[in-house]
């Protein structure tokens, strides 16, 4: 998304980092910029809003109305609050979120090292509402943070073995259209500067998963879900995280201790190579685990 960068202001990682994208759309980003309907009014109030008809400028003043009820603001006050109106008005005709996918389709991050590995897949689709709470306005959100449907995000971890940890959650963005009818990003909730313009497929991170897998052992002594060396014992499972996050397919390193004993970590199960093994071989594993992956996340290993 680099080459869609006009501008960017605040400190990185602050709650004031905003990044401006060039709207490729010229029909759709003329067409904001020129958005400017009448505004013959002011509003005030958190919750319940008052609503103040202007009836006349007086110098530096501005006589309003709401019913019987006379009030003055400055001039200043009204060119604030025309600002912030026009913005908010601007983002309700125009919600970002419904043209960011139409403007740069699904947007991808990976990362590829011989440690980890990451890939996410960003799908804008919808706004979010405040889901129906007692007391809250249910109106779909278009100014503040966003909620989007698909956000995919598979991670491979080699901390005391091998993870390949799979999510389809909602992720939370603020996105909205500026007066030029750019996209302003707040980087703070989700900073889309590394994101190429593309749908990366999983196909990447899988393939660098197997590759991974080739490099266990050829030859393992097998016993109910467990392939042993001398070294080594190899536990391939598949577990569950709460609501989908952190769904994982793992194969567990746990490595033999002096007593000929195995164990992940200290404080982990430890395990003992039974005398009543059968011979199996890589392929074995990478069938165990490739069975994992079409059971649980409909992959293809």
């Amino acid at each position: 998304m680099k080459k869609f960068i006009i501008k960017q202001t605040g400190k990185k990682g602050s709650g004031g980092a905003y990044t401006t994208l060039k709207n490729p759309n010229k029909e759709l980003r003329k067409e904001i910029a020129e958005f400017s309907p009448e505004l013959n009014y002011i509003e005030t109030g958190w919750g319940q809003i008052t609503k103040w008809i202007i009836e006349s400028i007086e110098g530096k003043d501005v006589k309003c109305t709401s019913g019987r009820d006379v009030k003055y603001f400055t001039l200043k006050e009204l060119e604030e609050f025309r600002v912030e109106e026009l913005e908010k008005l601007r983002n309700k005709k125009y919600p970002a979120y419904k043209y960011f996918k139409e403007c740069y389709g699904i947007i991808s991050l990976f990362d590829d090292s011989d440690e980890y590995a990451h890939l996410r897949k960003l799908d804008l689709q919808n706004g979010m509402s405040l889901g129906g709470l007692v007391g809250m306005n249910t109106e779909i959100n278009t100014m503040s943070v966003e909620g989007y449907d698909t956000f995919l995000e598979y991670d491979i971890s080699v901390y005391n073995g091998l993870g390949f940890k799979y999510r389809k959650t909602g992720q939370m963005l603020n996105l909205h259209f500026d007066k030029n009818g750019d996209f302003i990003n707040r980087d703070y909730n989700e900073s889309l500067h590394e994101y190429t313009h593309e749908d990366i497929s999983e196909e990447k991170i899988v393939d660098n998963f197997r590759r991974k897998l080739l490099k266990l052992p050829e030859e393992f002594e097998y016993f109910r879900g467990k392939y042993y060396t001398d070294k080594c014992c190899y536990i391939p499972y598949y577990t569950e995280g709460r609501g989908s996050y952190d769904n994982e397919i793992r194969i567990d390193f746990a490595k033999v201790k002096h007593n000929g004993t195995y164990q992940v970590s200290s404080g982990c199960s430890i395990y003992k190579k039974p005398k009543s093994t059968v011979k199996k071989t890589k392929e074995d594993l990478l069938n165990d685990v490739r069975e994992l992956f079409k059971e649980h996340f409909k992959l293809t290993l």
